[in-house]
């Protein structure tokens, strides 16, 4: 199959202040597509982009419509929505506040659906459109001490997959993005003494760059790919789907080896 161009679009990034969402926006800079990068901290700066991101927050529904509106009212069409914004929650489910579980859900799934709500009706109006959805592994397999970051990375791979089958009736494209550890600073920040990127990384690899995640997701979009799953994150996707049984041992091994080690830093 031919590659699909993204040259000339108009593309709407959020969580576009972070690494993983700059580098979303230049790779689809870097294949000619006009990118605009929101963020919940709105008004800085990121290099390589001559304009300041603009201020969303994700889970005001009528603030994405006016972004999404004003995007298309300047640059004349919205062609490509990415649905980046996230915040991570680590820890066991005995140790989650209820304020951790509503901003996972808040941010992770309520804030893509909101994506969707505004930019939707007019992609299907125009007969073309993508929306992206950058879910993680943990939508795919089971991580247990990211419980609610896992659920809500789950329900963004259900959201793609099944509205994939319909938006495909109108020309438009959605696409799911699933990667492993991203080296960004959420690997670094824990909960109930997990740390985050020692135990990601003896489940799923080591960490890639946000470019080389970016850029995988553009390739993935050229080729129409329901599921974009780079390096090792494919490898263990498949691990899980194919040998369940040895999956969930590995992942057995690994919850106790950093519970103990949790324990044992938090007892010294």
């Amino acid at each position: 199959m031919g590659r699909t161009s993204l040259h000339g679009q108009v593309a709407l990034v959020t969580g576009g202040a972070g690494a993983i969402g700059a580098a979303l926006g230049r790779a689809l800079d870097e294949v000619g597509a006009t990118v605009v990068l929101a963020d919940v901290h709105g008004g800085g700066a990121v290099p390589g982009f001559p304009e300041p991101v603009v201020q969303l927050d994700v889970t005001d529904r009528d603030a994405f419509a006016r972004v999404a509106n004003g995007v298309r009212a300047r640059h004349g069409t919205l062609d490509i929505l990415v649905n980046n914004a996230g915040v991570g929650v680590a820890g066991e489910v005995q140790s989650q506040t209820a304020e951790a579980w509503d901003q996972a859900i808040d941010v992770n799934l309520r804030g893509a659906v909101n994506g969707i709500l505004a930019v939707y009706p007019q992609m299907i109006e125009q007969r073309r459109g993508w929306i992206v959805n950058v879910s993680s592994l943990a939508g795919l397999v089971p991580v247990p001490l990211l419980t609610p970051y896992s659920m809500t990375k789950h329900g963004l791979v259900g959201l793609s997959t099944s509205m994939r089958l319909e938006a495909a009736r109108y020309d438009v494209q959605v696409c799911c993005a699933c990667p492993g550890p991203v080296d960004t600073p959420f690997l670094d920040t824990g909960g109930a003494g997990v740390d985050t990127r020692r135990y990601l990384t003896a489940s799923a690899g080591a960490a890639i760059a946000p470019a080389s995640f970016a850029a995988a997701v553009v390739d993935g979009m050229q080729r129409n790919r329901a599921v974009v799953a780079p390096g090792r994150a494919r490898a263990v996707w498949g691990l899980g789907r194919f040998t369940p049984r040895l999956a969930a041992r590995v992942l057995a091994v690994n919850l106790e080896k950093e519970l103990r080690q949790a324990s044992s830093a938090t007892t010294r």
